[in-house]
């Protein structure tokens, strides 16, 4: 079936409180340089599938589900992701690549909310070359990666990485008993 949104050019914002699943299939899970969504209330929920950003994704209020099975990802690559307010629930991992700029003001991420088995790549992840920026909002941990590339990585490089507020929270009341996360990098 047809994707019932496709993006080419311009923003998409969903302001009503209603749910919608704009993509069925990953290709429509694209978002183009020159495209964005903007979630402002209600609800986006997609299927078994990765996100990738190269636009504009921003989340101010409502919720944005990303993917629905294990591995599942919301990769920003070279995009920009913006978050003040709102949910945004990941199944798989959260990964800011390719000169993406993300930034947290507000709201609450949950990454690795079905699970990740990854060697390489963490279930938050922030490579060398990106920006981030965190002022406020909480990212939760809900399951650990099943692999050896951990759950939250911070690399340095050419990115700067600036936190000044904000909560990285390792479980919920969904988190199974006795569950070890893992961290690695260098922030500055």
């Amino acid at each position: 079936a047809a994707n019932p949104l496709i993006i080419t050019n311009g923003t998409f914002k969903l302001t009503a409180a209603s749910t919608i699943a704009p993509f069925t299939t990953g290709a429509g899970a694209t978002i183009p340089a020159t495209g964005g969504i903007y979630v402002n209330g209600g609800t986006i929920s997609a299927g078994s599938y990765t996100w990738s950003n190269g636009g504009t994704v921003t989340l101010a209020s409502g919720t944005l589900n990303v993917g629905i099975a294990s591995g599942n990802t919301f990769n920003n690559n070279g995009g920009t992701f913006t978050m003040s307010g709102g949910t945004m629930n990941v199944s798989g991992r959260f990964a800011n690549t390719a000169s993406g700029t993300a930034t947290i003001s507000g709201g609450t991420l949950t990454t690795c909310t079905v699970g990740l088995s990854n060697a390489t790549n963490a279930s938050f992840d922030l490579i060398g070359n990106t920006n981030f920026t965190m002022t406020n909002g909480t990212v939760i941990f809900q399951n650990a990666n099943a692999g050896a590339g951990g759950d939250l990585k911070i690399t340095t490089g050419a990115g700067t990485k600036t936190f000044s507020g904000g909560t990285f929270q390792f479980g919920n009341a969904s988190t199974p008993a006795s569950t070890t996360f893992s961290y690695s990098g260098t922030p500055s």
